[in-house]
């Protein structure tokens, strides 16, 4: 399994080189992690982020499958869901390091300059978390176009 180099899996993909094994573990660990992932809301967000985060949250996801599923139609046309789970496995994980590391990064920056006081910063949580979807499926795309053409 390809765990970071997405451009190793995405060549093994485009040659037809992933034993199905291997597809199925990167679709086992892919509804894992999603199952997974729904249990983490932000918690002190109002209902109201709560909503604007869902809402941008499923228009992102949406937007960002169809346009893939479009881009690999224009291509080869084939084997868009396989593609999808398994490139989105090493992508996933690229996203959540640096997402980690670049929240972290951003609350040692506000907790010095409000002095160490902990600030409500809902709406820049939800920002963060819209721009991390964002990115997710930019990489996709960018891949999948590497894959079906």
């Amino acid at each position: 399994m390809v765990f970071w180099n997405v451009e190793k899996l995405a060549i093994k993909l485009k040659n037809g080189k992933v034993a199905e094994k291997e597809k199925f573990l990167y679709f086992f660990i892919f509804i894992m992690s999603s199952s997974l992932f729904t249990y983490f809301p932000i918690e002190y967000a109002s209902n109201g982020y709560k909503y604007l985060e869902m809402f941008f949250s499923l228009t992102i996801s949406i937007s960002g499958i169809i346009v893939c599923y479009q881009l690999n139609q224009k291509g080869d046309g084939k084997f868009f869901i396989e593609r999808f789970i398994s490139l989105g496995f090493p992508i996933g994980i690229k996203i959540i390091i640096y997402g980690i590391l670049l929240y972290l990064l951003f609350l040692i920056i506000s907790l010095f300059i409000t002095g160490g006081n902990l600030i409500d910063h809902s709406f820049i949580d939800i920002s963060f978390l819209i721009l991390v979807e964002i990115a997710f499926y930019v990489m996709l795309y960018r891949w999948m176009r590497f894959v079906s053409h």
